[in-house]
């Protein structure tokens, strides 16, 4: 919204406060002030353009309306830059950290697809293992979401189930879980091979999400992070046993 708040201003001599401006700007307000209250009081979004978005367009849209004119006068060069300039801040705004995330991986001049075919040929298991425990699985790349049948492929993979997209799932309840799949525990191994240091693990088990106005709650059974943070060893695969050493009665 910044943007074209700024072209307005920049380039607008007369302002005309429409009817057709105003309630635009009120449906804006409106919808930012239900949407804000609705997500403190329960997560079920991050605070982002696809929830916000909607919010910030219309607002953005009642600036337009309102320093809109007809007088030719008005067409000024600095406003043809700058709506350039708006339209290459979208763009990167959109594709921006997607392309990051793809020169980091050596992968810019690849498509959606062969990111996909790379990703399911990613995973390099230990030839002994045909179980394994996975706290997070990667993605493609930055714009998909993790699949981890395909990651995983044939192999069977075990993930604690999280806040608050799901219930939170205790480290007994999972471990239970596991042992009643029936696997062979001497063939099981908890992944930790694309995490590079306790700083990465720490960022995806100990992540915490709004459940209202000043209350924050664990993504992670508290007593499961903990498990996870003491066995964990950087790049490596670490036997099931290690995680379910005090397993719980069958």
């Amino acid at each position: 919204m910044l943007p074209v708040a700024a072209i307005a201003f920049l380039t607008a001599r007369h302002w005309r406060l429409n009817p057709l401006a105003t309630m635009t700007a009120l449906a804006g307000v409106g919808y930012l002030a239900i949407i804000v209250y609705l997500r403190w009081r329960s997560h079920f979004d991050p605070f982002d353009q696809r929830l916000l978005g909607p919010g910030w367009f219309l607002l953005a849209l009642a600036l337009v309306l309102a320093a809109r004119t007809h007088e030719l006068e008005d067409r000024r060069l600095l406003g043809v830059i700058s709506l350039v300039c708006l339209l290459l801040w979208a763009g990167y705004s959109v594709h921006g950290k997607t392309a990051r995330d793809l020169m980091e991986r050596g992968e810019a001049g690849t498509t959606p697809a062969q990111a996909v075919r790379n990703y399911a040929k990613a995973f390099h298991g230990h030839d002994e293992m045909t179980s394994f425990i996975s706290v997070a699985v990667p993605s493609p790349r930055v714009s998909m979401d993790a699949d981890p049948d395909l990651y995983y492929g044939d192999l069977d993979v075990f993930i604690p189930q999280t806040a608050p997209s799901d219930p939170r799932e205790t480290l007994d309840a999972f471990s239970k879980r596991v042992l009643a799949a029936g696997i062979d525990l001497d063939h099981c191994a908890v992944d930790f091979s694309h995490l590079t240091s306790e700083v990465e693990l720490s960022k995806i088990i100990d992540a915490r999400y709004r459940a209202g106005f000043t209350k924050f709650d664990r993504a992670f059974d508290s007593a499961l992070a903990g498990r996870i943070h003491r066995i964990f060893r950087a790049n490596a695969f670490v036997p099931c046993r290690e995680f379910l050493k005090d397993e719980p009665a069958r």
